[in-house]
């Protein structure tokens, strides 16, 4: 078995496929990289909170929710949130992964169709295909195509899920949420919204793209790991789903619960989250300053918001890029082929609150 693997691991490399974790960079002047998008993960109100509750609660949930896990602090976030978003029930998970991979098998199986969008986050295939649902996938954004897909397989069904995400987090544009939304009717399907990287950036108070347009997916899932500046998931859906998953869904059953003093954390930053306007504002400033300027340099240019990507092709190129950029204190993510097509690797810059308009001329001047 060893030399098997040996011998799948020198052909990986040799193919230039293989990938590894990122050099450690501890204080990079300029952090490009991270999905920290309003700088909550270092703010005061946040550490005061996971402090205050290590101090009267300890750190280790002991156990998974429906045995010792379920203390206070998660239902009270769990109804806050809730109410937040407008949403008659939410139930929060570990992981944006773990949710996905298990909300989904939880809910659909074999005999019913799931239709996704070809850029979906792999967390979200991984769930379809655990779930031995029929997968179709449409063209990115392309609602024609999809539309020709309800029109031909929908009455084989039953039931139907139509999953996309909202922002999506390669390309950085976003869904054609209403139309989604109008098919979804049209069609008797159930949708699915990931507002993994919409969620407290973009809509109304931050509460995403679905509030913005008005929109009520059957499921609305997000993550704390990315805006909230925290860890752990949620999926926003009816009272009865909820019940139904807190009895069914296994990633949710069989795991110990959050830590407490990141759910503490948690809450600490929901309860900012609608006095964070001028943040958001910022964010929004400076990610189409990044976008124009890069653009005006005659780069290819990808993303409508806080994710903007500089297409870099070939593996090679980008990692001596890569290397350049670290040499000088700049934190930029480079993605590489196989996580996106060949010729379509790419600089994804992540950008957020703290960041500066003199930070955002410092990098463009490095490309």
């Amino acid at each position: 078995m060893e030399s098997e693997f040996s011998t799948v691991l020198s052909n990986i490399k040799q193919s230039g496929l293989y990938r590894c974790l990122p050099e450690s960079m501890d204080f990079p002047r300029y952090d490009f990289h991270s999905n920290d998008y309003l700088g909550l993960a270092e703010h005061p109100r946040l550490k005061t909170a996971a402090v205050d509750a290590i101090t009267t609660m300890g750190i280790g949930s002991t156990g998974s929710r429906l045995l010792s896990g379920n203390y206070n602090v998660i239902e009270t976030l769990e109804t806050e949130l809730a109410k937040f978003l407008g949403s008659p029930a939410v139930l929060v998970f570990n992981s944006g992964y773990q949710l996905n991979v298990g909300v989904i098998p939880t809910l659909y199986g074999k005999g019913d169709l799931v239709i996704a969008d070809k850029l979906c986050h792999a967390s979200l295939l991984d769930g379809i295909q655990a779930s031995k649902a029929d997968l179709k996938r449409f063209r990115h954004n392309d609602t024609e195509h999809l539309k020709r897909l309800l029109t031909q397989h929908r009455t084989s069904y039953q039931r139907c899920l139509l999953v996309t995400e909202s922002l999506f987090s390669m390309d950085g544009d976003v869904a054609p949420l209403e139309a989604l939304e109008q098919l979804a009717q049209d069609f008797d399907v159930e949708l699915m919204v990931d507002e993994a990287h919409a969620i407290g950036v973009l809509g109304p108070s931050g509460r995403g793209l679905c509030a913005e347009l008005g929109i009520i997916p059957t499921y609305l899932v997000g993550t704390f790991g990315k805006a909230f500046g925290t860890f752990g998931s949620f999926v926003a859906t009816s009272a009865l789903v909820r019940d139904f998953l807190i009895n069914k869904c296994r990633s949710f059953i069989y795991t110990t619960a959050l830590p407490i003093p990141v759910t503490a954390a948690t809450l600490a930053s929901l309860r900012m989250m609608a006095d964070l306007d001028d943040s958001r504002e910022h964010l929004r400033t400076i990610s189409r300053s990044l976008y124009r300027s890069l653009k005006d340099k005659g780069h290819s240019v990808l993303g409508d918001h806080h994710i903007v990507s500089v297409l870099w092709p070939g593996n090679e190129a980008l990692l001596e890029k890569h290397r350049e950029l670290k040499a000088r204190k700049f934190a930029v993510s480079s993605i590489r082929y196989p996580t996106v097509p060949k010729h379509g690797e790419r600089f994804r810059f992540s950008l957020k609150s703290s960041l500066t308009l003199k930070d955002i001329n410092d990098v463009v001047a490095q490309f």
